[in-house]
């Protein structure tokens, strides 16, 4: 069979999300041999065939102050004795927790049969409550209540076996700065589990088992990093000088856990020395770029918002000759491609264009293509009819194979191109803009800064609509905008005549 390997991350996402098998392959001279870590908890989720490789992992893993949690799916009712197997294996400490057990570092914690292992701070709770992806105990429930817990501070581990359990958190381990490591399927007797987990693209690394054992056995250390406020400062306006890119005015402690997970990720254990390297290897910096670029959307995100485009907002837009829309930090297209597919069912296509925008070229490369897998149709199609949408969202792909093609009626109208809210200006006059979940990363100065520039870039009516978890400064008396829907964050230029 053909083999792939691939030297770029983010092309080796890329292609997993369309279900294209690949090997991403590091350049190993940019990995000093010191490494280090910042991990708290391991979680590992297997299945069928899993249970060699959950021993080959344990026997190997070094003694540090982490917690370690497994979830293998086990027959309901057979009792489990994973912890006794694997006490003569490591120096941790294995127990079969019971509900409300406190957590401990140095200890692996192996769900019992036909109970939910959930994690909150501090404790274990069991709960026998619905099945998971036919499963009780789930690798789903394992990894989103450790990863809402420990966020940035969780390996996640996926390992064998059939079926779909683990593939639907991903997304929020993504979301959370978690970490995630596939095993390869190619190194699985039973592939599903860890095949359809690589068609989300809601992964680090895809790795065999013993990558994945060097790979931990270069991360979980005694030792731990800090990086100094005046450091990373100097550093982002050496970044800028030499690359371009300005990060300065990104939030401190988003660019902290980025800065420190690349460092863990390629082995760095001094700052000065990653930096170094970052400003004289453009590979190293551009795997630094990808991890400052936040991309986690579906189509119809937040579907209820896109409904209130629909009822409220488009019959005003009707009444313009020509409609232009900007989605600031469209990440791999799904919202321009929902808001086109909106702007055909209410007749509005053929007279809108809509601008996509993003910082990260590479996403903006994968955006125009407009290729997708079908993996998260599920949640997608639920989505589109939450929003009121009147056909399926099937309507809007052309099949190829197991992939889809939005239809070119929809492509057409869209343009893609590169564009940084930092320090680019302003683009046209919009009737609508959307920048959903990206301030957030911002400090205050510069969402003031971003706010501004899409003032400038609004018609005098103008609507601009922001994620759930933002909203305006001060924007009850906000000089400009008022709250038009404060419940869905949608707001609209105040009328100067």
């Amino acid at each position: 069979p053909l083999k792939i390997f691939v030297l770029h991350r983010h092309l080796a996402f890329y292609l997993s999300r369309l279900d294209i098998q690949n090997k991403l392959v590091f350049e190993k001279s940019l990995t000093p041999h010191t490494p280090t870590q910042r991990i708290k908890a391991i979680a590992i989720g297997g299945s069928a065939e899993s249970l060699d490789k959950i021993f080959t992992i344990i026997q190997n893993l070094a003694l540090a102050d982490v917690s370690v949690f497994i979830v293998q799916h086990f027959p309901r009712d057979a009792r489990n004795i994973l912890d006794t197997l694997l006490q003569d294996k490591t120096p941790y400490r294995t127990m079969i927790p019971e509900d409300q057990t406190p957590i401990e570092p140095n200890v692996i914690y192996i769900a019992p049969s036909d109970f939910h292992m959930r994690i909150t701070p501090g404790y274990i709770t069991l709960t026998q409550d619905t099945l998971v992806n036919y499963s009780r105990p789930s690798i789903d429930v394992l990894f989103e209540t450790a990863s809402n817990t420990y966020k940035e501070a969780l390996l996640a581990i996926l390992l064998c076996g059939y079926g779909n359990d683990g593939s639907h958190a991903l997304r929020t381990l993504r979301t959370n700065g978690s970490r995630v490591i596939i095993e390869d399927p190619l190194d699985c007797a039973a592939r599903d589990m860890p095949a359809n987990a690589l068609k989300t693209g809601n992964y680090d690394y895809k790795f065999p088992i013993q990558e994945i054992v060097s790979y931990l056995s270069r991360i979980i250390r005694k030792e731990t990093m800090t990086l100094h406020d005046p450091d990373i400062a100097r550093f982002l306006t050496a970044l800028h000088h030499r690359y371009g890119y300005d990060y300065r005015d990104y939030s401190l402690d988003s660019i902290r856990r980025r800065l420190q997970k690349t460092m863990i990720d390629r082995g760095f254990s001094d700052f000065q020395t990653f930096a170094s390297q970052v400003l004289n290897a453009p590979e190293l910096f551009e795997e630094l770029f990808l991890e400052f670029s936040i991309n986690v959307t579906h189509f119809f995100r937040n579907p209820q918002v896109f409904r209130q485009i629909r009822d409220t907002i488009l019959p005003y837009l009707d009444t313009y000759a020509h409609i232009k829309i900007w989605c600031a930090g469209c990440s791999t297209g799904e919202e321009p491609y929902s808001l086109a597919m909106l702007l055909k069912e209410t007749g509005l296509l053929k007279k809108s264009q809509i601008y996509a925008t993003d910082i990260n070229p590479f996403v903006i490369a994968e955006a125009k293509n407009g290729l997708f897998n079908r993996q998260n149709f599920a949640i997608d199609s639920q989505n589109y009819a939450e929003s009121g949408g009147q056909h399926t969202l099937s309507d809007y792909f052309d099949p190829i194979g197991d992939i889809l093609k939005v239809t070119a009626d929809l492509r057409e109208k869209i343009l893609f191109f590169q564009h940084s809210l930092v320090n680019s200006g302003v683009l046209n006059e919009f009737q609508l803009i959307l920048c959903r979940n990206v301030l957030i990363y911002f400090n205050q100065h510069l969402q003031t800064r971003t706010i501004q520039l899409f003032d400038k870039s609004l018609d005098r009516h103008g609507f601009l609509i922001l994620g759930q978890s933002e909203t305006l400064p001060n924007h009850e008396a906000h000089p400009t905008f008022h709250a038009f829907d404060p419940t869905y964050k949608i707001f609209r230029k105040r009328k100067f005549f």
